[in-house]
């Protein structure tokens, strides 16, 4: 199985060593890694810059971006640091050749059966065009997310679905490329006996970013109440769910734009009535 993996990095210069070493104990072998550095000031790009190859992948690539916006932020800017990785192999001549494309944070530390058992995994079910496996802490906490969520920072494609679904530059990168893939009859699922350590994911902060990109994506008020209720009473997290109602309600009141694409929007509009008939999984 030939893996090609997409890595943005920034101020990891902590984590390299981790992650490198990780993927080269890695039961199989890693055809490509592209790794994206972008504005580092902690000495990253300079020890990146003194690497040439690294035990057990064939193909390793860092490409060096720079931005007039130096912040770190899981929205737009991201997915476009992804898409120039994704762009970059598409004009390599293995590209044709690949199974698996996949983005691979650079604080994921996968273990070492990781990629053999996910592809496994994957080319057991010919439906099944995204997968991850489940993310923990280094105190071996399972992060907050949904477990049945395809983690975005550890995930692979089939080559097929990246091919049909395609990966687009906009916020919350993951949530978009789970419905493409769903729009072109690709199902997405997560391979719970598999793990990647990292650190803490999920507590970004103000969560009326999640709120906006909710308006973004054309979710309705009732998926936001619903959410509200899920984060107030479920998760008794009260000011979450404040600051995620703040968000999505700030973009309805000032018209803010949405998603251009209109199959994707329609997907939105109607993610609670496909989530009840599962339409989509």
């Amino acid at each position: 199985m030939k893996i090609a993996l997409v890595t943005p990095l920034k101020n990891e210069r902590k984590n390299i060593e981790r992650f490198l070493s990780a993927l080269s104990k890695q039961s199989i072998e890693i055809f490509s890694v592209v790794i994206l550095e972008n504005d580092s000031d902690d000495g990253s790009q300079e020890y990146l810059d003194s690497i040439s190859t690294v035990s057990n992948i064939i193909n390793f690539k860092v490409i060096n971006l720079e931005f007039e916006d130096k912040s770190y932020r899981v929205d737009a800017k991201y997915s476009s640091i992804v898409k120039q990785g994704f762009e970059y192999l598409e004009k390599q001549n293995y590209f044709k050749d690949l199974d698996f494309v996949g983005i691979l944070d650079s604080d994921c530390f996968p273990e070492s059966n990781y990629y053999e058992d996910l592809t496994a995994f994957m080319c057991s079910d010919k439906r099944l065009g995204i997968s991850s496996g489940l993310i923990f802490t280094d105190s071996g906490i399972l992060h907050k997310t949904n477990v049945n969520w395809v983690r975005g920072g550890c995930r692979l494609w089939k080559i097929d679905c990246y091919k049909s679904a395609g990966f687009l530059v906009e916020p919350s990168p993951d949530v978009i490329s789970v419905a493409l893939a769903h729009l072109n009859g690709w199902t997405t699922k997560t391979c719970k006996t598999i793990k990647v350590t990292s650190r803490e994911v999920g507590e970004q902060g103000d969560y009326s970013f999640y709120g906006a990109s909710a308006y973004y994506r054309g979710h309705t008020i009732v998926y936001i109440i619903l959410r509200f209720i899920y984060y107030s009473l479920y998760k008794f997290d009260v000011l979450r769910a404040l600051q995620y109602l703040r968000g999505y309600f700030s973009s309805l009141i000032s018209n803010k734009d949405k998603l251009s694409n209109k199959e994707l929007r329609t997907y939105y509009n109607w993610y609670l009535f496909n989530k009840l008939i599962k339409r989509y999984y």
